[in-house]
Parts: structure tokens; C-alpha cells; sequence
């Protein structure tokens, strides 16, 4: 990977370059709105400089993918939130606009997760994987990887407030995920985690990317997406983890919600 010096991919203000003496490359793009998709980004690139991988960052509002030109051995990665139970808009038309190739891609994607005694509990992809992998083999690519993560949520429509400690504690145990899965995208192995849920995102696919316009798509989206979580809590508590109701104004004053409650684990 060159700078724009060379014709090759522009050096743009928001990348992080972590490069070793090496003949491999990788580049990863990304977009991220709250920062979740940029750390993992960059824990990816931490472990390609332990992997002797010469490892570019690059968020994709700041480039155009048709003035994007890959070495002919660069490893490609995208990684992105899910909103909607899917890419986001920018993230799509990046995908749709990406030149064509042959190389190897492997996709990534934050989810919310949420503490749940000693586990973190898995967002949902929905279609997020399915339609932009579909795209990128009809453009000649290679899907080497496609790896969820569930960073703390900032969906607080549906859950409530994460505090600073629970935070911590997701974001640690995501670390150590992130760590083994680039260990073994950038060791050449292929890397498909996401399709250990791929029930639960067979069942979200009739919403997922849809833009609800009324108050009664609106409810029938939201009220899927509880059941899972419930069905999620209610598995915690049949090996004794303890649930209970906290009002949604008490962890969070400032922002009134229509529903009342919600159930979070103590």
C-alpha cells in the first residue's frame, strides 16, 4: 500500500499506519460512528505488527472506492456498525462502489452486546453479512472471514445505559476475541464465527435493512428484537443468573422512553 504520492490508495487524515519490514499487507476500512468499529480496526492492526503484516486503517467517508488501487497481495477487511440489521447506508454504497478484484476479503461488523454475569451477550447481525458478501464475490472477491463483535450498546431505545465498569469489562473480553481472530485471518486461515448465529439472524432477516415508516412496523421490529434479548435472559437465568426490572429513567434521567422497564442482570 503507496500513498497518493504513487497512484496508490490516498493517506487520508483519519488512518493509522502500523507497518514492519515485511512483503504482506493488509488494509482495513472501516466507518464507525461512536468509535466501536475504529477499535477494533485498530486492535486487528496492532496484531498484524506482531505479525510482521503491513497494516493500513482507513475510514471510508474520507475515500472514494473507485480511486482505490490494491498490490495484487493485499489482504482486504471492512468492518462497520450494524444499524438496522445491516450496514449502514455509507457502508453499503462503499461495498457497491468497490472496484473489482480477486483478492481475499474478510468482513467484520459491531454489534451491541450487553454484561450478562461473566459472558457478553450477542447482538444480531441480521443480513449484514449476507448481502455484502453477495456483492463482493459478484465483483470477484474472495470471503476469507465474516467475524461479529459485540462492543458495549448504544442502542438505548432498547437497552439500558452501560455503565463505565460493564463497558470496560465487554471491551476487554472483545480485545482478547479480536486478538485470536486476527491472529488467524493474518496466518492465511479462513475465519466464519458469524455463522454460529445464524438462526437468530435467519429470523431478523424479514426486518433487517428496512427502513420502518409506521408506528406499527416500527413496534413489530422493536418487539422481534426483545424477544431474542428476553429468550438471551431467560437462558441466563436457568443457570442461575438473577435478573431484575430497572425503570429506563433511572439509568438514564435525561432521555423519557414510552416503555417503562426493561430487564437487565444484576
Amino acid at each position: 500500500m503507496t500513498d497518493k504520492n504513487t497512484s496508490e490508495l490516498p493517506i487520508i487524515d483519519d488512518f493509522v499506519r502500523v507497518q514492519k519490514t515485511t512483503n504482506e499487507k493488509a488494509v482495513i476500512f472501516y466507518f464507525s460512528g461512536t468509535g466501536n468499529a475504529k477499535q477494533v480496526a485498530w486492535w486487528f492492526s496492532e496484531a498484524a505488527a506482531r505479525k510482521n503484516v503491513d497494516c493500513q486503517i482507513v475510514n471510508i467517508e474520507n475515500v472514494a472506492p473507485e480511486s482505490i488501487i490494491l498490490t495484487p497481495d493485499t489482504l482486504v477487511g471492512i468492518i462497520s456498525p450494524v444499524h438496522g440489521f445491516n450496514y449502514p447506508k455509507i457502508t453499503s454504497d462503499f461495498i457497491k462502489r468497490f472496484p473489482k478484484g480477486n483478492r481475499h476479503v474478510f468482513l467484520m461488523c459491531t454489534r451491541g452486546g450487553a454484561k450478562l454475569g461473566n459472558f457478553v451477550t450477542p447482538g444480531l447481525s441480521g443480513a449484514t453479512f449476507f448481502l455484502s458478501s453477495f456483492r463482493l464475490r459478484c465483483k470477484g472477491y474472495k470471503i476469507v472471514g465474516m467475524i461479529p463483535f459485540d462492543m458495549p450498546s448504544n442502542w438505548l431505545s432498547l437497552h439500558p445505559a452501560i455503565n463505565e465498569k460493564n463497558a470496560e469489562f465487554i471491551r476487554n473480553k472483545i480485545r482478547i476475541r479480536a486478538e485470536k481472530h486476527a491472529n488467524k485471518i493474518f496466518a492465511a486461515e479462513t475465519d466464519f464465527v458469524a455463522y454460529r448465529d445464524l438462526v437468530q439472524d435467519i429470523l431478523i432477516l424479514p426486518v433487517s435493512g428496512s427502513t420502518p415508516v409506521t408506528r406499527k412496523q416500527i413496534t413489530r421490529k422493536v418487539d422481534r428484537v426483545r424477544l431474542i434479548n428476553l429468550l438471551q435472559i431467560l437462558g441466563a437465568v436457568s443457570i442461575g443468573i438473577r435478573p431484575e426490572i430497572t425503570t429506563f429513567e433511572s439509568v438514564h434521567p435525561q432521555i423519557k422512553h414510552g416503555n417503562p422497564c426493561f430487564l437487565t442482570i444484576s
